[in-house]
């Protein structure tokens, strides 16, 4: 809109209203329009021409009155009006409302204009009509123009402005007025709010800067409540001014919201632990950060926003991101990428052995962006978990699923033999349960040990393989011995020349190479059993699967495994039956050797089962399954043994695994409760000296209600494997104690032990409970120990034995003379009775030196305080020899047979003249049986 004297430039007059739409303002050309004071007007209803002549133009739109009513904008209302001097004019109104900083509505403004004299008008108005056109356009454009507009005249004092201007700085109705000097104006404007951020002086000296000098005035300002206002001030050539205010509130809501994400991209991309590189549409650099400068080593300038793609790759190129590749060799290969419509992750090797894993994706606008990440930690640590899922963690030889890999792949080629090895050692549960874990685990290390270097010069491997790994040559070039055997072969030289193939899946992909050097178990002996693990590994990848693995087969190499426990596994592709002995042979010397484990000496046996195919099969789990029949067999017949399989294992393997599950019913708590399937027998033993009966061994029998009588030696065996000999020695000792309190208070009872029934720690527990349930007198009790159970954990063993004897339970020492250090264990515990072992005795009759065994441990005895019985008397001149010798008790079936419990008491309270007669037949001795 514009002030009163602006409107005076054109015919019309102006007028405001308040809320009521009462007239509170009429310009002075009101009166030359109407003939009527301007007194007359105001305080009276809009339009406030008040003329009752006045009367609607017959030509006149009236469209302004529903506008009205409604407080909206209208426009070109006409109304006729006959003037006093006679003459009928046409009066144009418009208007718009006014509203308040809240919107709140405080009446209208606007103008109305002389649209022309009716049909007494004279001809010279012609100008006068183009002047009101010339006005009309004018208030249409302040009207409608989007910003505030102010006009300065020449003075520099307000000629116009529009509606827009008062509501962007919240002015108050009759703030703003037409000639109002233009620092007023900008004082008033500061007390109002508008300015927030500076003074009115200052303004104003801008503003009189630009006037005096004729420049353009720029300046934004902030409004209170966040809002702002950029300010244009352009001078007119005739002094005056135009200024244009544009609320820029939201444009800087924008750039402050644009800004800050700047920021927070800045933030972000100075933190994130990747190199980012973001290209524009004509791949150009666009943003980067220094991470990725960093990652490969660049100086800060060495790549730049500007730069393109190509530039990009030489500088990475130069910095080693491309080992084996030119610059351009490698833009080469890049170039192709670059265009891809797809995202695409590669994993690129770098010079100094890192892996740098590139991420490329495009943009919409045809540009993309590439994340840089160093994964050589991740890649090491996949590759272990890989290694270890293939791989035994504490031997670290290959585990049961890559044996089955190895022999799967062996067994591919029908043509070839391959040997398949159980192994198995002996005496390891005893090590681990006396020397603890800690001394097991670091005996199965030692053992792996030797099975692989034993196996490496039984099979010739050596250590080539390793040599195909260039990541594996660090270790070797430290260690001058893993050297030499590649060194000193030129044929292994040559053979890995001659075959480039083999080297190339390694070499091709770096991140294979790493894993192979993390094997926490390096030693020369380990890695080179390990089928060259380099290869191994790769047979891992799904584009190359079990072909390399086969390949590396075909050139028979051996694979050691270890099963769990102390159980391994061995493949020789290409062995038959005479290498496979050999090797197995070898095997067993190997383990054989004693150990030095924490101070401690520790001796183990290995025994050997083989399978061969392909006559014993082509399956690899009949294979696995034919040499562990075949280990059975082995440690069946005194361990320390090779037995390769025969058909006839299957069934004995069968009918053991049968009494393995009878034996585990017939042990069963409710089932010895109930019906037990177990009885005692009980073989009395003579004293010399009174030639009376002492006591008796008790020895259990097992009558199986399909089988019959089941011998010891077959299930006594089998209940120590599968830890039920706990069970059936207590109950032993149960009734046998029960059973003694029904002789004689002189006599014994004598019970074998398992060298098992030592490892809990319960057994003393045990044995003072059963005596106590039956109201036995502990000495009564006779303890028969074999040679096995000092091979336990001496120490704990020793306690258990001195707790009893204090006790007063006798402890005896079963057969004598058939072990390593018989001697050694009659020192360390003084035990009441060793019983000479049968075989001696068997001898007497043939062999002059077993008299004299005989004659030097009875003496021996004798200066021991300890009593001496022989075993196995069954002739009248063993027992005459005996009794000279100086044994004090004898026993035999010429002194009584086992008798069952309802047919001993007789016995024992009948005649003490022994028996005589030949001999009986023999029953196996084993542990807590006869």
């Amino acid at each position: 809109m514009g002030s009163d004297d602006g409107a005076e430039v054109v015919a019309g007059w102006f007028w405001q209203t308040d809320a009521a739409l009462r007239l509170i303002h009429l310009s002075g050309r009101y009166e030359d329009l109407t003939g009527r004071p301007i007194a007359r007007g105001l305080g009276l209803p809009w339009p406030g021409i008040d003329l009752p002549d006045a009367v609607p133009a017959a030509g006149g739109s009236g469209g302004g009155w529903p506008q009205l009513s409604a407080r909206l904008p209208f426009r070109d209302l006409v109304l006729a009006h006959d003037h006093p001097d006679g003459r009928r004019r046409l009066l144009r109104f418009s208007g718009e409302p006014v509203l308040g900083g809240d919107g709140t509505f405080l009446g209208y403004r606007g103008r109305c204009g002389a649209d022309g004299p009716g049909p007494a008008t004279a001809p010279h108005d012609a100008p006068q009509r183009a002047l009101r056109d010339l006005q009309a356009h004018f208030d249409l454009l302040m009207r409608h123009v989007p910003h505030g507009v102010l006009i300065l005249d020449s003075r520099h004092r307000v000629a116009a402005f529009n509606q827009r201007f008062g509501n962007l700085y919240d002015l108050p109705p009759g703030t703003l007025r037409a000639g109002m000097p233009a620092e007023a104006l900008i004082r008033s404007t500061v007390r109002h709010g508008g300015f927030a951020d500076t003074t009115a002086d200052a303004v104003w000296e801008r503003v009189r800067g630009s006037l005096a000098t004729g420049t353009v005035c720029r300046m934004e300002h902030r409004l209170g409540l966040g809002r702002a206002v950029a300010m244009t001030m352009t001078p007119t050539p005739d002094g005056g001014a135009v200024a244009i205010h544009e609320d820029t509130t939201d444009r800087r809501l924008v750039d402050d919201r644009l800004a800050q994400r700047n920021r927070w991209l800045d933030t972000a991309l100075a933190h994130m632990s990747h190199g980012l590189v973001l290209f524009d549409p004509d791949h150009r650099v666009a943003v980067l950060n220094r991470q990725f400068l960093d990652l490969y080593g660049l100086a800060p300038d060495a790549v730049r926003p500007g730069m393109t793609a190509r530039q990009v790759i030489h500088a990475r190129a130069a910095a080693g991101g491309f080992p084996g590749l030119t610059p351009d060799e490698a833009w080469a290969q890049a170039a192709r990428r670059v265009v891809s419509d797809h995202a695409y992750r590669l994993d690129q090797p770098h010079a100094d052995g890192r892996t740098i894993a590139v991420t490329y994706a495009p943009t919409p606008d045809g540009g993309f962006v590439t994340v840089h990440e160093d994964v050589t930690a991740s890649k090491r640590a996949e590759a272990q978990i890989v290694h270890m899922a293939r791989h035994d963690a504490l031997t670290g030889l290959p585990n049961r699923a890559m044996l089955h890999e190895a022999l799967a792949a062996a067994l591919a080629r029908p043509w070839a033999a391959t040997a398949v090895f159980c192994l198995d050692l002996d005496r390891f549960k005893a090590v681990n349960d006396t020397l603890g874990h800690a001394t097991g685990d670091a005996l199965l290390r030692e053992v792996a040990a030797r099975l692989a270097a034993e196996l490496a010069r039984e099979t010739g491997q050596g250590r080539a393989p390793l040599a195909q790994d260039p990541d594996r040559r660090a270790p070797l070039a430290q260690d001058p011995d893993r050297r030499a055997p590649l060194a000193q072969d030129p044929d292994r030289r040559a053979s890995l020349a001659q075959d480039p193939d083999r080297r190339a899946p390694l070499a091709q992909d770096p991140d294979r190479r790493a894993p192979l050097a993390q094997d926490p178990h390096q030693g020369r002996t380990l890695l080179a059993q390990d089928l060259s693990q380099g290869r191994a590994l790769l047979a891992q990848d799904p584009h190359q699967g079990r072909a390399l693995l086969a390949q590396d087969l075909s050139q028979e190499r051996a694979l050691l495994a270890r099963m769990g426990g102390d159980e391994f596994a061995l493949v020789v592709p290409g062995a038959g039956r005479e290498q496979a002995a050999r090797l197995a042979a070898r095997l067993i010397e190997a383990v054989a050797r004693g150990y030095r484990l924490d101070g401690k000496a520790v001796t183990v046996g290995l025994s050997v089962g083989v399978a061969l195919a392909p006559e014993d099969g082509r399956d690899p789990e009949a294979l696995l399954r034919t040499a562990d029949m075949a280990l059975y067999r082995a440690k069946a017949e005194g361990r320390g043994l090779c037995r390769f399989f025969e058909p006839e294992m299957d069934a004995a393997i069968q009918a053991r695994r049968a009494i393995e599950v009878d034996l585990r019913a017939a042990l069963d708590p409710q089932a010895l409760a109930r019906s037990p399937q177990f009885a005692l027998h009980f073989q009395p033993f003579l004293a010399l000296a009174t030639n009376r009966i002492a006591g008796c061994e008790a020895l259990v029998r097992w009558h199986h209600p399909a089988r019959g009588a089941v011998p010891p030696a077959e299930f006594i065996p089998i209940a120590e494997e599968i830890g039920m000999i706990d069970t059936l020695g207590e109950w032993v000792l149960r009734e046998a104690c029960r059973e003694a309190m029904r002789w004689p208070d002189a006599l014994q009872v004598s019970v074998n032990l398992s060298p098992v029934q030592f490892r809990d720690g319960t057994l003393a527990a045990t044995v003072i409970a059963a005596a106590r349930e039956a109201g036995l007198d502990l000495h009564r009790l006779e303890l028969e120990i074999t040679e096995g159970v000092m091979l336990e954990d001496t120490e704990a063993t020793l306690a258990v034995l001195h707790r009893l004897k204090r006790l007063g339970v006798h402890i005896a020492l079963d057969d004598f003379g058939t072990g390593f250090s018989s001697l050694s264990y009659l020192r360390r515990f003084p035990f009441d009775k060793i019983k000479i072992d049968r075989s001696f005795v068997a001898d007497l009759d043939t062999r002059p030196d077993a008299t004299a065994i005989v004659e030097a441990v009875t003496r021996l005895g004798e200066r021991l305080g300890v009593t001496t019985t022989a075993e196995g008397v069954e002739t009248p001149e063993q027992l005459e020899k005996l009794r000279r010798a100086g044994c004090r008790m004898v026993q035999g079936y010429l002194i009584g047979r086992p008798l069952p419990a309802g047919d001993l008491l007789p016995v024992l309270l009948g005649p003490a003249e022994p028996p005589s007669g030949g001999p009986a037949d023999q029953v196996p001795r084993h542990t807590i049986s006869d």
